[in-house]
């Protein structure tokens, strides 16, 4: 009898246990203390699938893990300054969404916590499952970015694509697009897809969104950076043959929406979702909004035309997660970073369907591929998935904001002052640019010796 009261006791104390620690009322956190910590997360998913699909995160994350809260702060305007004024009141968040072009400066400041220490013990991330380049601009040595240990893990990233529509290609009895298209094709389609009536008002437009000048200046042989990113190279003659092929497909063609008609707000009424263009640089994130708008008009997607003699894509981003190096549990944060960015966060990222998830593995699995509502959503997807066999990294130049890097292009760069000042030619709108850019760089590093 007493052996089976005691075995009765200890089964019921048993459950009180798992009871208490199952509902909260008694839970532990990593440090192995009883105590319920609480992280900040950061982010700015305010839209209706970006904020279920964190908060479900969250959910799974706090029901395994129960000694841990995370506090979810979404920023709906002007992320990147609120996270920066965070960060100098000395109140930073403990964990953080965080884009990629951002990141120099808090590099520089030490102001991340090194995660390489703990993704070598972490069982759950390894960077081995990670595509190499969506890794490469969350690292540093302390004096070379792009080098060294993490400071970032990514979420997602994107690659461009030609999008194009089928139906008014087939009203010109036009080919289409594929792999094989060069200037000549792309520029001949643009034409004949680009109709205005008698008094020269459009109607329709080739191109809603060209092929980057970037993404041709690289193709052509070109590059925007010294090695040392120390100077800008944009006065090459591969540089001035692409932005003057952006420049005369909207000014001297006329047969791409112009910089000031965007701004009118014509891709409303000629954009490409309103069936008034015929094809559009796409890239990934666009697709899902994209598809909700177009009913009534068959589409396709290519590989982009190579404007030079190379493919070449120029690489945005990625956005992922950061952890403060001041956060009071590093332990809890990177916990949660685990799960964001390991399987089972990268799984809801693909099923989210905005990006190319950066986890190979499932970049190329069935949730990736199968997440867009056609029959031929994975051949689609490939499409993108093939682009990032020609991403370039050399976009972001550490001493130079690329916020700033692009201000100075567009203000000298402005089609109207090209006409009226310069006779329709870029290259001296580009040279008095790249003088801009070298001198700001020039100063930066005087400040930062």
């Amino acid at each position: 009898m007493k052996r089976k009261i005691v075995l009765l006791a200890g089964f019921l104390s048993f459950i009180a246990i798992w009871w208490f620690r199952y509902y909260g009322l008694w839970k532990t956190n990593p440090s192995g203390s009883n105590q319920k910590i609480t992280i900040e997360f950061l982010n700015w998913e305010s839209t209706p699938e970006g904020s279920k699909f964190l908060n479900d995160l969250i959910r799974q994350f706090e029901s395994k893990n129960p000694g841990i809260k995370v506090k979810n702060v979404v920023i709906t305007k002007d992320y990147n300054r609120v996270l920066l004024t965070r960060f100098a009141s000395g109140s930073p968040p403990d964990i953080f969404e965080i884009q990629a072009e951002i990141i120099h400066p808090f590099l520089k400041k030490n102001l991340l916590l090194n995660l390489s220490p703990l993704v070598k013990k972490s069982k759950v991330l390894k960077e081995k499952d990670f595509f190499p380049l969506s890794l490469i601009n969350f690292r540093y040595d302390g004096k070379n970015f792009r080098q060294g240990d993490l400071y970032g893990f990514p979420k997602d990233w994107g690659t461009g694509v030609l999008i194009y529509n089928k139906d008014l290609f087939d009203k010109e009895g036009l080919s289409y697009p594929d792999g094989s298209w060069g200037e000549e094709e792309y520029l001949e389609a643009a034409i004949r897809l680009t109709k205005r009536d008698h008094s020269g008002r459009l109607i329709q437009v080739g191109i809603e969104r060209p092929v980057h000048p970037f993404y041709t200046l690289l193709q052509k042989g070109g590059r925007i950076w010294s090695q040392d990113y120390k100077e800008c190279l944009l006065n090459s003659q591969a540089a001035r043959e692409a932005f003057q092929f952006d420049y005369d497909l909207k000014e001297k063609y006329r047969v791409a929406l112009r910089e000031q008609e965007i701004k009118e707000g014509l891709t409303e009424s000629f954009g490409f979702k309103a069936g008034k263009a015929g094809m559009s640089l796409a890239w990934r994130y666009e697709l899902p909004d994209m598809i909700k708008h177009i009913k009534y008009f068959r589409w396709d997607v290519a590989p982009l035309p190579v404007i030079g003699e190379k493919r070449v894509q120029l690489m945005h981003g990625p956005s992922g997660w950061a952890i403060s190096a001041k956060t009071k549990y590093p332990e809890a944060a990177f916990k949660f970073l685990e799960f964001l960015a390991g399987k089972e966060g990268q799984i809801e990222t693909a099923k989210l369907g905005w990006n190319i998830p950066s986890n190979r593995e499932i970049a190329y699995s069935h949730f990736f591929l199968k997440n867009l509502r056609r029959e031929d959503s994975e051949r689609i997807n490939r499409v993108f998935l093939d682009a990032i066999d020609y991403l370039d990294p050399s976009l972001l130049n550490p001493y130079l904001p690329l916020s700033r890097f692009y201000d100075i292009l567009n203000s000298e760069l402005d089609p109207e002052v090209i006409t009226r000042k310069y006779g329709r030619k870029v290259a001296p709108a580009l040279e008095r640019a790249v003088e801009r850019i070298n001198k700001e760089i020039e100063e930066n590093l005087e400040e930062n010796l």
